[in-house]
């Protein structure tokens, strides 16, 4: 079965092509998805950036319409000439009255979200005229002029930063007012980092953990809860002080991706700002997930990748090699084991009594050899119990291998045998010869009986005798031989191989087989050698071989003379 092996062996290699296949894109995929994530966690970053810098647009655009108020730009203008205390506090009165009202139409306009947390009104020289929001006690001349914001501003720039004033963390923006051509002040406001601020990151970020901090303190934090293996704030907190205390993070500006485990990763980054030196930043989180093992390929396929598979071809290939491996089992198991069975059937029915091992290839031929072995000593031990039984060679095995390729014809001998009243019939039943159980005297004997002579039944004792039309038949005068004597007196063995030879040269040509390089010398040498095999075994002075077709081809059989 050298196709249906050579199939397996394919489908073994394939098989484990594709193990292998998976094992390696198990691999490849998670070290993709690694990269990938580090990738995306530092556009994630630079995403934050830019929002911020948006975000402080809009702070400033939002102030814009304050930094117009005339009454508000008169009030610092005379506030910066002011020295009086109780002016200045008149003043300031005034303008916090002004920021109220400004902080209102603001809250009008964008909701609680978009008013500012803190609220200051500087004069030229920075000192603190009004103020909304925590310490608003501020006492009078209170500046912020040393605010790098602050002293931007009131140079005429539009400025924004982050603060850490009174303990909080600010994003400030600075305007600076206008009053009869100069610079009489600023407005500079200011929103703390809140839930809601980080939530709206983290929504623009789509499914990214974004948290603020001041230290190792949480200022505000956003899980998206839709993903269940998002990381936690907890998880983000806990890596903080590692990498707040490293002295490299507030002097860089350049970002930090650090692990959360085996399954999440995370970028820290100080703000753009004053507030950086005080270690304050930001990060960003994200699930790392990975393929636990190769049929994690299957699950987490979509329904579009499902789709995309070429499904047409692989049915194809699939019928395909169904189909291959069942013809090859049939061609090389199935259909060789059926005219095995069908050929033992015919030796059960009679209609044959060996195999031709010629028809049989590979671990085949060797049982149907082993078969016709086994027949053999079957028959002889029931012929002669306890007896060696005969041996038997098919006529390729005699005259040599040819270079005309010929089927394999059956050689076998026979042996004479005293005939009982029933032993006729029970040698004529038997489909092998009978071996004489002991030597007789080597006295002459007398003529044979009318009856069937001892030569007779050893011819009987293997069917087929004389010439066969292949389908159990005979044919010719060698279906009836006449009686031979199993004497030895007077028997001329050239001028019995000389017509054995004849005859069966004969016989092939009428069985349609060839003769070519079948020459009389191979022949006789031939019958020489195994005459002296028989004569050796069984004790005979000489071996008479007779021609008989046997299914369709020629063969011969042996007879041992006394």
């Amino acid at each position: 079965m050298i196709v249906a092996r050579f199939l397996y062996l394919t489908l073994a290699a394939a098989a484990v092509a594709a193990v292998s296949a998976a094992l390696l894109a198990q691999g490849i995929v998670n070290r993709r998805s690694s990269e990938f994530l580090t990738d995306q966690l530092l556009r994630d970053r630079a995403e934050i950036e830019a929002m911020l810098r948006l975000e402080a647009r809009s702070r400033l655009d939002r102030i814009a319409f304050v930094a117009t108020d005339a009454k508000l730009a008169a009030t610092l203008r005379r506030a910066g000439a002011a020295t009086d205390a109780k002016a200045l506090r008149q003043l300031s009165l005034t303008a916090k009255e002004r920021l109220s009202a400004h902080n209102r139409q603001i809250k009008k306009a964008v909701g609680d979200a978009g008013t500012p947390d803190i609220v200051f009104a500087v004069d030229s020289r920075g000192v603190i005229v009004a103020q909304l929001g925590p310490m608003q006690a501020n006492p009078p001349g209170a500046g912020l002029g040393t605010f790098p914001l602050v002293r931007r501003a009131l140079l005429g720039y539009e400025r924004d930063d982050v603060w850490l004033y009174d303990r909080q963390v600010y994003r400030m923006a600075a305007r600076p007012i206008i009053y009869g051509g100069a610079y009489v002040g600023a407005v500079v406001h200011g929103y703390r980092f809140d839930a809601a601020f980080a939530q709206k990151l983290g929504k623009a970020l789509r499914d990214a953990s974004v948290v603020f901090f001041y230290g190792a303190k949480l200022l505000a934090s956003y899980s998206p809860p839709e993903v269940n293996d998002a990381p936690s704030a907890t998880r983000l907190a806990g890596s903080l002080p590692e990498v707040v205390n490293d002295a490299s993070f507030s002097a860089s500006s350049e970002p930090r991706v650090k692990e959360l485990g085996e399954h999440a990763r995370a970028v820290y980054s100080p703000v753009t700002g004053s507030a950086a030196r005080a270690k304050v930043g930001y990060a960003v989180a994200r699930p790392l997930r990975v393929l636990s093992d190769p049929l994690a390929l299957f699950r987490n396929a979509t329904r579009a990748d499902i789709n995309a598979l070429p499904w047409v071809y692989l049915a194809i290939a699939l019928l395909a090699l169904v189909v291959l491996g069942m013809l090859s089992i049939y061609m090389e198991r199935d259909r060789p084991f059926g005219r095995l069975r069908s050929s033992v059937s015919e030796i059960v029915r009679g209609e044959r009594d060996r195999l031709d091992v010629s028809a049989w290839r590979g671990a085949y031929r060797g049982m149907a050899s082993a078969l016709n072995r086994a027949l053999d000593a079957s028959c002889q031990r029931a012929s002669h119990p306890g007896s060696k039984p005969a041996p038997a060679a098919n006529i390729d095995e005699l005259l040599g291998s040819s270079h005309v390729a010929t089927s394999q014809p059956f050689f076998g001998f026979a042996h004479e045998r005293r005939p009982t009243p029933r032993a006729g019939a029970q040698a004529a039943a038997r489909s092998t010869p009978i071996q004489p159980a002991a030597k007789p005297p080597n006295v002459p004997r007398p003529p044979p009986p009318p009856g069937p002579s001892a030569t007779g039944a050893a011819q009987a004792a293997v069917p087929g005798v004389g010439h066969s039309n292949g389908n159990g038949a005979t044919m010719g005068k060698a279906a009836a031989p006449a009686p031979e004597s199993t004497s030895a007196a007077g028997f001329d063995e050239e001028v019995h191989f000389r017509e054995i030879y004849d005859e069966y040269l004969a016989t092939r040509k009428q069985c349609n087989e060839s003769v070519e390089g079948l020459t009389f010398d191979r022949f006789a040498k031939t019958l020489r050698r195994n005459r002296d095999q028989i004569r050796s075994a069984h004790g005979a002075k000489a071996v008479r071989f007779t021609v008989y077709v046997k299914s369709g081809k020629a063969a011969l059989r042996a007879s041992p003379l006394r």
